[in-house]
């Protein structure tokens, strides 16, 4: 072992230990958070899969993410039974691999030195709340997959034995998508990538290759198509994975709808980055005119990768966890290229990777520590009040007894081990995949099921009284406020 340390380098040393850092800094400030409400489908659902029950089917919360997680999660469930804080670790864990996998990649790009401030910046970035590192979502998974597919990309060019590599590459980009559906983009990186290698005439990557990275990612998503089939819950698999993501979006893009992305929280996760949009957008600009230019591969790579991780983010604000990668990736090469090219004394040099991060982190601190205390205050509030409520209702119910939570707080379910009615097309509605018949279905249910309790959220009860009220008059005629807990108001049905 100690030699094994010996041999590492240098710049994997101070990684492990800003790592390690890391990690000691997450636990503390998110460790005790309990489950946002992402978080809290995750884990009921998943909860439920390991039970033998079929996501999307059985237990549906409006979630339009491939079942990846589901499967994470269950077999995390399955070993470390109800333990949220060892859980939340292994995410924790999976970031930080993913930070050494970057490490990786980066030394493709540029020397030890800038790619060791690449995945630092990465991993020191996990902590920021605006980042949202420490939710246990399949973002986490999503870029893991998408580091080792792009890095096998990047080792497979030039090489005559690039063929073993196909294969792996598509069986990577494969489990990224089955996390998330933007995991496929990198179809798209990878074609885009061969096909400029061969127009500018840089590298060699034989177009036969897509063929076995085509089959690579049928493997995974094929198997994942196969078991939902034999659950017989495929339909279902399709319309949340393939069909509701254009439901939920429809029309709210931001070339759709420009003012809706001026709310306040878009704008203050624009500005927490802002010094990473600046040193990035100039290190793109540079980049575009190399590759008009006189491009090598790297460049190509790069550019190619920022391509297919650009659309998802400026159509909608969000998914910027693999997209920051890309930015990441860009401006450290161009500062490596930079220097070179610039030829600094090695004293300046240092100087100005220090001066780069320092500004990066520093002039966004005061943002971000406001943001950690805001963070934990609404969602340690929040999870207080939800533990409240479902000790309550495990008081007030017995084992096998269902009740019903209106607004989207699955956590509940998870947290007071009462189920809803099995079959519903959502366990918690949301009203961007809401069908006509849902609420009848659902007011069927609660009559069928004889469901004792219901849970509504009072801060969400006007939007509810106003767009689903044909639910809530059933709920008003039928049941009783009880208790009020925090935010939340419990119903029992009338005697």
């Amino acid at each position: 072992m100690h030699g094994f340390i010996e041999n590492l380098s240098r710049e994997i040393k101070i990684l492990l230990i800003i790592i390690f850092i890391y990690i000691l800094f997450s636990a503390a400030f998110y460790m005790n958070m309990g489950l946002s409400d992402d978080e809290g489908n995750y884990f009921f659902i998943s909860k439920k899969f390991y039970e033998g029950h079929a996501p999307y089917k059985d237990y549906s919360a409006g979630d339009i993410k491939p079942p990846g997680n589901y499967y994470f999660i269950a077999s995390l469930l399955g070993i470390m039974g109800r333990n949220m804080e060892m859980i939340r670790l292994v995410f924790f864990l999976v970031n930080s691999v993913s930070a050494l996998l970057l490490f990786g990649l980066a030394r493709k790009f540029m020397d030890k030195k800038k790619a060791l401030m690449c995945s630092a910046s990465f991993i020191l970035l996990n902590i920021l709340p605006v980042y949202d590192g420490y939710i246990m979502e399949p973002d986490r998974l999503l870029i893991l997959f998408s580091l080792a597919s792009i890095y096998l990309f990047r080792e497979s060019i030039g090489k005559n034995n690039s063929m073993k590599y196909s294969m792996l590459i598509g069986i990577f980009i494969g489990m990224a998508a089955t996390f998330k559906q933007t995991g496929a983009m990198l179809l798209i990186f990878v074609i885009f990538s061969a096909a400029l290698l061969k127009i500018k005439k840089v590298g060699s990557y034989r177009m036969l290759n897509m063929v076995f990275i085509l089959a690579g990612f049928l493997i995974p998503v094929s198997l994942v198509y196969a078991h939902f089939s034999y659950m017989g819950a495929s339909q279902d698999l399709i319309r949340w994975v393939l069909i509701e993501p254009g439901n939920y979006y429809s029309g709210g893009t931001i070339f759709e709808n420009p003012v809706s992305y001026l709310s306040v929280g878009i704008l203050y996760t624009m500005v927490t980055l802002l010094p990473l949009w600046i040193f990035s957008a100039i290190s793109f600009v540079l980049l575009v005119k190399k590759i008009f230019v006189k491009p090598n591969s790297n460049d190509i790579v790069l550019f190619s990768m920022f391509i297919a991780s650009l659309y998802p983010f400026v159509l909608t604000l969000s998914y910027i966890q693999i997209f920051a990668v890309s930015l990441m990736l860009i401006t450290f090469y161009f500062i490596d290229e930079t220097t070179k090219f610039l030829k600094q004394k090695k004293s300046f040099r240092r100087t100005l990777y220090i001066l780069f991060v320092s500004v990066i982190f520093v002039s966004s601190a005061a943002l971000n520590v406001y943001s950690i205390h805001r963070t934990q205050e609404f969602t340690i509030g929040f999870y207080s009040e939800e533990i409240s409520v479902s000790k309550y209702i495990k008081n007030v119910t017995s084992q096998n007894d269902k009740i019903y939570v209106l607004n989207y707080a699955p956590s509940i379910y998870f947290y007071s081990e009462r189920d809803p009615p099995i079959g519903l097309s959502q366990t918690t509605l949301v009203m961007q995949h809401l069908r006509p018949g849902d609420l009848e279905e659902t007011v069927t249910s609660l009559q069928e099921n004889d469901i004792e309790y219901v849970v509504i959220t009072s801060d969400a009860y006007n939007f509810s009284k106003t767009h689903l009220n044909y639910l809530v008059d059933f709920i008003e005629r039928e049941y009783s406020p009880e208790t009020r807990i925090g935010r939340f108001v419990i119903y029992k049905k009338n005697s």
